[in-house]
């Protein structure tokens, strides 16, 4: 059973893309198809500066949960970026730079004796 949109806690609720597309409706006035969701989760949108961002979202086997709120802040991102504000990107470390900055971190706390 589908959750109504109006019912979704923009914070904590994923719904499914159905609900996205509903919450899409209300909020933007304009119908969206539930696959136009789906690309924005699996392949994202290319920003100006040729950055990628994606939809956040939680993938559930035979579907994808979406809340509000990544919803909200796609579309944040995508507006910021349409309008030339600087769009903050989140970084992903490999293993050895998230290896090399425990290390660090390890020997500045060993140096004040924690």
């Amino acid at each position: 059973m589908a959750t109504h949109p109006a019912n979704l806690d923009p914070h904590s609720v994923e719904g499914s893309l159905d609900d996205a597309v509903s919450y899409l409706k209300t909020k933007c006035g304009k119908t969206f198809h539930k696959m136009t969701v789906s690309r924005w989760i699996k392949f994202g949108k290319r920003m100006k500066d040729g950055r990628t961002v994606k939809a956040e979202a939680t993938k559930y086997p035979g579907e994808f949960r979406i809340s509000p709120a990544a919803i909200d802040a796609f579309l944040d991102t995508l507006t910021a970026d349409y309008f030339g504000e600087r769009v903050p990107t989140a970084c992903a470390k490999t293993t050895r730079q998230r290896s090399a900055a425990n290390k660090r971190a390890e020997q500045e706390l060993a140096k004040v004796g924690i």
